[in-house]
């Protein structure tokens, strides 16, 4: 549609203008729908589908920590090696009056993978009353394969997703004798250590921490949809898959290694604010700082009190939740920091919403003609103006300042513009007000959601490599060392030397919620 002259948009124009607007989101999202159930046509049919090429950009994190000077190259080629060796070579044909300057440094390193066999012959003896009497395997060993090997084989499969076939083939082809059964036993056998340092991660990070960041993406488990939830922030990562993405899903997650459920007063504040019959909530308040100790203590309890409607089953159910994890030492003042998704938002806890989220309401708007382009524009740089604005608040703010920017925001909502389409997203914004303008009283939380966006990728790249998980035990391994992979690498740890640590019962390496308690107790740069 060509620009209109502003003498010729009358109100009948500016409104076949909006219906015009609106018309082309509708078909933009049905253009998406349509893509879409074609591959999955074609997926069911066994034909090939569109392939989806990205655009290739260099890896930031990998730029931001390679050492820019030769000084920082020099030390980074010495510092984590294992071995260290210094050969001196003597110059030849040194002509007679030639003065000695010293030594060139020439940095060679190399790698060196072998298999090694232990045969353990162990004394057998047979006493008179015919039992026998075996010389006991060394301290450490356990099981058929060495804790070397052991660690090894999870950093393949856990940091460098490496298939398990692809693994079985290079142990076998370096004379390691393995089957695919022993390298899957391997990798979710026997690895308790790891669960319970995981779940002392969660359990520390929700009592120190001053905010967490949330995300979820599906997960694929015994061939059905899943989910998998993730939270932490810029020190800690915690993934759990479960079957549903509901609130009540995610107070369990919070829950952590616990089972019960508790009726506080947060509770019954929590039933009232939503709306919760109060015969129904009176029930309770006889209950109150009681623990159920197990889900079929619920449920029964649930049964005898009389709540059979589903809508007020999970409110309750919410609310016993809640008073469990807050029972169990989560921060009242913790904020929850996501991109609007409704299972995050616990009307008790605080809650921020992801700035980057929230103008994404403008950014997807497809423009009619250069005008409405233009207006979108326009809106899109005040929203960054502000947003910018809120970043220097956090690093000096003050009251005057605060005010000021709240000012700004309900000016920049209350803006008049006769596209339906930017109206609407003007009007989440100022919905969401409370949430978006929290970082004001809390200036140490992000603007955005990034921290989980970004740790959900190794995930989501799992996913794609390995596909679904068949057994609980696949699945929890899964979600166990991708915790404390992603958690190791916000430590500035090694995991394959955290594992081999673990492994061999060394624990050179502090458990990882003691070096999480350490350094959030440090003053900290949060992001903005």
């Amino acid at each position: 549609i060509p620009e209109i002259p502003e003498e010729e948009l009358t109100p009948t124009v500016r409104v076949l203008l909006a219906i015009i607007s609106q018309c082309m989101q509708i078909i933009e999202a049905q253009r998406k729908e349509i893509q879409l159930l074609k591959d999955e046509i074609a997926r069911l049919k066994g034909r090939s589908q569109r392939p989806k090429i990205k655009a290739s950009k260099l890896n930031s994190e990998i730029m931001k920590k390679a050492p820019r000077t030769r000084k920082e190259r020099q030390k980074r080629k010495t510092k984590s090696t294992n071995s260290y060796q210094e050969i001196t070579l003597e110059a030849q044909d040194i002509p007679v009056n030639a003065q000695f300057k010293g030594y060139k440094r020439y940095t060679v390193q190399d790698i060196e993978i072998t298999s090694h066999t232990i045969v353990y012959r162990r004394e057998c003896w047979m006493t008179p009353e015919g039992t026998y009497c075996i010389a006991p395997l060394p301290e450490g060993v356990r099981g058929h394969y060495g804790n070397a090997l052991r660690s090894y084989i999870l950093h393949l499969y856990y940091e460098l997703n490496v298939p398990q076939n692809a693994i079985v083939d290079s142990l076998q082809g370096r004379g390691i004798i393995i089957s695919a059964g022993q390298l899957n036993a391997l990798v979710t056998q026997g690895h308790s250590i790891f669960h319970n340092e995981k779940e002392d991660i969660l359990e520390t990070g929700l009592k120190i921490v001053p905010y967490i960041s949330v995300d979820d993406t599906g997960a694929r488990h015994q061939g059905h949809n899943g989910y998998c939830t993730h939270i932490g922030n810029d020190v800690f990562s915690y993934f759990k898959s479960t079957n549903s993405k509901s609130r009540v899903n995610f107070l369990r997650i919070l829950r952590g290694r616990h089972n019960d459920y508790m009726i506080s007063q947060e509770s019954i504040d929590y039933m009232m604010m939503h709306r919760i019959p109060p015969p129904l909530v009176n029930r309770f308040r006889g209950k109150l700082n009681k623990r159920i100790a197990t889900e079929e203590e619920w449920e029964s309890l649930l049964h005898i009190i009389g709540i059979h409607r589903e809508h007020d089953k999970r409110i309750i159910t919410e609310a016993a939740l809640l008073g469990s994890i807050l029972s169990h030492g989560i921060k009242r003042d913790m904020v929850i920091v996501s991109d609007d998704a409704g299972q995050f938002d616990i009307v008790v806890l605080l809650h921020a919403l992801c700035w980057l989220h929230a103008e994404r309401g403008l950014s997807t708007i497809v423009p009619i003609n250069d005008y409405h382009k233009k207006i979108i524009e326009d809106m899109r740089r005040k929203v960054w103006e502000l947003y910018h604005n809120v970043q220097e608040y956090k690093q000096y703010p003050t009251k005057e300042k605060m005010l000021l920017l709240e000012s700004q925001f309900d000016t920049l909502c209350r803006q008049e513009t006769e596209f339906e389409d930017i109206k609407k997203a003007l009007e989440s914004m100022r919905q969401n007000k409370k949430e978006l303008l929290l970082v004001l009283q809390r200036p140490e939380i992000p603007l955005h959601n990034n921290s989980s966006e970004n740790a959900i990728r190794v995930y989501v790249l799992k996913r794609k490599i390995h596909g679904g998980t068949r057994s609980e035990l696949g699945r929890e391994c899964r979600d166990t060392f991708l915790s404390l992979k992603k958690t190791c690498r916000k430590l500035d740890i090694s995991f394959y030397e955290y594992i081999l640590d673990r492994l061999t019962g060394r624990y050179r390496i502090p458990p990882l919620c003691q070096l999480l308690r350490e350094r959030i107790l440090t003053p900290l740069s949060f992001p903005a």
